[in-house]
């Protein structure tokens, strides 16, 4: 009974194929009921396995229809209606036979004919592709798709015994108009239609979209959805109840063998942590395809026509494949390891199961779930291949660039027993991969050196839940500065009688926020993240950058458009890192606005995010919190201007423990110090800019009260040839321009010069070049 369950819920959820924009779009429940059967399913189709056909298994052959179809008839056909996304019914339509050749018939509606959508030329095309050529990129390119579709997954049904398959080119009805523009379906097959039945068109029939289809997709659009239903009409009759993602998976193969390419991997690549078993958005359709793919060039062609036929389904039909046949001499879950490795790897020349094969797809690279930069890194319970109703069978990514000595500890939580951690290093002209252990700590002693880049893929190769830890330390950070103004522990304070060491915003606080003012040092610098310490229930928060253009010390202008939404780990305390190095190009210029704020604003109401915060010596805070100072109204103070509780407990004293990470670019006076003070104790003079410098420079320097300087400025024998005396210094950072004149008024002339802060008892010197 399970089994006749199985197939009437096939043929109420699985009467067409259908496709939005290219793409299938397969029923859930559909699947939810496999998943729920599967393993009383599983064992009764073992016992009655079979062989691969001869014919398909599902073959019905109709009643014939004694007259001879010829171009030019005309015929109605009975065709589904998918308005709002779903089959609603059935309309009818009036299609005259516009072309007849020996594999197939192509139908055209009346109306797309009248409307001219579709012209002689194109059917002329379309004929050739479907029994002659496919092209160069084809596996084939003196077959058609029929012809090539035969020889990859085998025999097609011929129910109406006219050795033909018929194509019905049509306005399929449904959420797409010329106004409102919507989803479309691009094309779908009904087995309604290989059976004598009320509305049965009585034809092995695939229906194709030609409006908007040809208009959104040309028509190779067409031409693609045409070879992927083929395969699906092949599939379907020897084996009706295959899970979605097997399914969609050979259908989107057969577009790529009938040289259509393959689908916009990005979407599955951004996010590679999807239980492969399960089909539930756009990411999927390109992972499916990408696996069978993989199949297919590491196991051969052979292998995909064993798994079209073979009776059981999903990944208990590969299993079965792999043990039953001797030349196999892999396991699933090492073929899943391998897929992993590929699909960031990709180099075939490290080993032929580490990469694709086919030219469009040498380029893959996955993303990484999480890129490390700043150090030391702890990541604490991360779960790998969770989804409603299945677990498993999913991959993600880890990488660490940039520091010298690297070292590395995996820990997989209690019954995590499936998953496994491969480490990938890279480096100029190397490459290397290996397994390795949970519980163990491993150091890369040339990372920095002969390796720039480590990789962490970690592989859930089962059904069952896993999640894992990890951290990772450097000897010293190399390439990048962090500047701070903590010592890495949070500081206690007390008001109202309760000590505390961070500060939340708490309920109706939608829109608040907390800020960090930096300064850019100079143009070697270019920000790359930001660090902040918090403890989280993983919340969504806002973060975004500001500028102070109107010169109030406050923020105001947003670098980022749109607020890049970020979700911290749920934790009780710890460093979460935000990456910022795509953003490269938008950020080199900060320098230029001398300082900058980075910071977060909380998106809900219900506030659960405590950010952290540490004392200074300075009694100057650099921090400032975005305030709701009336309905739907903001103002940033800085916490200069803060106190806590009844005790007016004040906030100058202490900063939020977030850090920001410069990446170096060039030659930079800062150095390669690990850290950085955000408000130094004692007086900073930054380099020059420009420098070199030809008519004028800007001179920087940061004062840590309100003060006086002397600023003096000697040419390479000593003399004095500039000087700023008793200048006005204010607390903080502070500017003034040289026009390369000395103190009579006339010129100088090129050369070496030396540049001298003194403030107080205390000098700073830099080194400046002026060129003419």
């Amino acid at each position: 009974m399970k089994i006749k369950l199985i197939f009437l819920m096939s043929i109420l959820f699985y009467p067409a194929i259908v496709f939005s924009f290219q793409s299938f779009i397969t029923n859930n429940l559909y699947q939810k009921v496999q998943i729920h059967q599967k393993k009383e399913l599983t064992r009764l189709k073992k016992i009655m396995r079979l062989k691969r056909p001869e014919f398909p298994r599902y073959f019905h052959i109709l009643n014939k229809n004694e007259s001879t179809e010829t171009t030019g008839d005309t015929l109605k056909f009975f065709t589904l209606n998918y308005k709002n996304g779903i089959s609603i019914g059935y309309d009818t339509v009036l299609a005259i036979l516009k072309r007849s050749g020996e594999k197939s018939n192509i139908w055209v509606e009346k109306k797309e004919i009248d409307n001219h959508h579709i012209n002689d030329s194109f059917l002329d095309e379309f004929l050739t592709v479907l029994e002659d050529s496919t092209g160069e990129d084809s596996n084939a390119p003196s077959l058609g798709i029929i012809d090539i579709e035969k020889k990859y997954f085998g025999e097609i049904i011929d129910s109406d015994d006219n050795k033909k398959i018929d194509f019905l080119l049509l306005d399929i009805r449904d959420d797409y108009d010329s106004l409102t523009m919507g989803n479309f379906q691009a094309g779908y097959f009904s087995e309604v239609d290989q059976r004598d039945t009320v509305y049965s068109n009585r034809k092995d029939l695939i229906y194709l979209d030609t409006y908007p289809a040809l208009n959104v997709g040309g028509k190779e659009g067409v031409f693609k959805t045409a070879a992927q239903l083929v395969q699906m009409f092949i599939h379907y009759y020897y084996d009706n109840d295959e899970y979605p993602f097997i399914r969609t998976g050979t259908s989107l193969y057969a577009q790529t063998i009938c040289g259509f390419g393959i689908e916009d991997p990005s979407a599955f690549l951004n996010n590679t942590d999807k239980n492969l078993t399960i089909f539930w958005d756009n990411a999927d359709f390109s992972k499916c395809q990408l696996f069978i793919l993989y199949l297919a060039e590491q196991l051969g062609d052979e292998f995909i026509k064993r798994l079209i036929a073979n009776p059981l389904n999903g990944l208990e039909s590969i299993r079965d494949i792999l043990s039953t046949y001797e030349e196999y001499s892999i396991t699933l879950e090492e073929i899943f390891r391998n897929w992993a490795i590929a699909n960031y790897l990709n180099d075939v020349s490290v080993s032929p199961e580490y990469g694709y094969r086919l030219k469009e797809a040498k380029s893959i690279k996955a993303n990484v779930a999480y890129n490390h930069f700043l150090y030391p890194v702890y990541r604490k319970g991360e779960t790998i291949g969770v989804f409603p109703l299945s677990r498993g069978w999913a991959f993600e990514y880890s990488r660490f660039t940039f520091g010298d000595t690297l070292t590395l500890k995996y820990y997989a939580s209690q019954g995590s027993k499936s998953i496994r951690a491969i480490l990938m290093e890279f480096g100029k002209n190397y490459k290397n991969v290996e397994e390795i252990s949970f519980s163990q700590e491993y150091t890369i002693p040339g990372f920095g050196n002969k390796v720039d880049e480590v990789v962490i893929a970690i592989i859930n190769c089962s059904y069952n839940q896993a999640s894992y830890s990890y951290s990772a330390t450097v000897k010293r950070e190399k390439g990048f500065i962090q500047v701070k103004n903590d010592d890495g522990k949070p500081a206690t304070i007390k008001y109202n009688n309760v000590e505390t060491n961070a500060l939340c915003w708490g309920v109706h606080h939608a829109g608040a926020g907390w800020a960090v003012r930096f300064e850019d040092f100079d143009d070697n610098l270019i920000l790359a993240g930001i660090r902040i310490y918090l403890s989280s229930i993983g919340d969504t928060l806002s973060f975004n950058i500001w500028l102070d253009l109107d010169n109030d010390g406050l923020p105001d202008k947003t670098v980022f458009a749109s607020p890049l939404l970020v979700i911290p780990p749920v934790t009780t305390g710890e460093w979460f890192d935000i990456d910022l190095t795509q953003y490269e190009n938008k950020l080199k210029y900060l320098y230029m606005y001398h300082y900058f704020f980075a910071g977060v604003l909380h998106k809900n109401d219900a506030d659960n995010t405590y950010f952290a915060i540490d004392s200074n010596n300075v009694n100057n805070s650099c921090s400032f919190a975005r305030i709701k100072s009336s309905e739907n109204q903001f103002m940033w103070v800085a916490f200069n201007n803060l106190s806590m509780g009844d005790e007016r407990v004040p906030l100058s004293s202490f900063n939020l423990m977030f850090r920001a990470a410069f990446k170096i670019t060039g030659k930079t006076d800062i150095g390669n110090e690990e850290l950085i003070c955000i408000t130094p104790c004692e007086p900073v003079l930054y380099q020059n800019y420009p420098n070199p410098f030809n008519n004028s420079t800007k001179i920087k320097w940061y004062s840590p009260e309100n003060s006086e300087v002397d600023i003096e400025i000697f040419n390479i024998l000593g003399q004095k040839v500039k000087s700023f005396k008793n200048f006005p210094s204010r607390k903080g950072i502070n500017y003034i321009e040289w026009y390369c004149y000395n103190d009579y008024g006339s010129p100088v002339s090129s050369g070496i010069y030396l540049l001298r802060l003194k403030f107080g008892n205390i000098i700073r010197t830099k080194k400046i070049i002026l060129l003419k």
